[in-house]
């Protein structure tokens, strides 16, 4: 075989497991390490608009899509603005080769871990109603969560920023688990 690179063992890379795909309201971290700098994007499963709650891993493979046009893929996209530029992302033609292997080479040698907590049980015969509720709880715990990682300045991914200091707590247990283990 041309160039192949036969392993002498079979190994998975990673293993998933069931739960990680069912859908839940959850709010997830993302910690992309490159040349020993932690950035972080804060992420929350369910959709404003249809009645869905994606699971955790469903949302960390939307951010790794390579589509030029995604709306979901900001932790590639980010990768894209340090390995060429933030203008490069004005632009909707796709990657070229030249510019894929430059971004690739700037994934491999960075690190990703995926933290996920599924909050709110999805429950696909909710109504509207109790779906937007549900979705409402989450989304503001995010948003939360983004403004105790700006007050200790950690680089943060996401473009969305927090634009005030009070927040409704649904869930204290989990904010204080969130501050302790991403020393907040």
């Amino acid at each position: 075989m041309l160039g192949a690179i036969i392993p002498k063992k079979m190994n998975p890379i990673f293993e998933i497991k069931g739960d990680n795909l069912k859908s839940s309201y959850s709010i997830y971290i993302i910690e992309f390490i490159n040349k020993n700098i932690s950035y972080f994007y804060i992420g929350q499963t369910g959709d404003n608009y249809v009645h869905s709650a994606r699971s955790p891993f469903g949302r960390l493979a939307g951010h790794l899509s390579t589509i030029t046009s995604s709306t979901q893929n900001q932790i590639y996209k980010f990768a894209v603005k340090k390995a060429i530029s933030v203008d490069r992302l004005k632009s909707k033609e796709s990657f070229s080769n030249h510019e894929k292997k430059i971004i690739e080479e700037y994934l491999i040698k960075s690190v990703i871990k995926f933290y996920s907590f599924p909050l709110i049980e999805f429950n696909f015969n909710d109504t509207e109603i109790t779906h937007k509720e549900k979705h409402r709880k989450i989304v503001e715990t995010e948003k939360h969560i983004i403004h105790l990682f700006e007050q200790k300045n950690k680089e943060l991914i996401n473009n969305k920023k927090s634009t005030r200091n009070k927040f409704h707590i649904y869930f204290p247990e989990f904010i204080e688990l969130i501050i302790k283990n991403f020393d907040l």
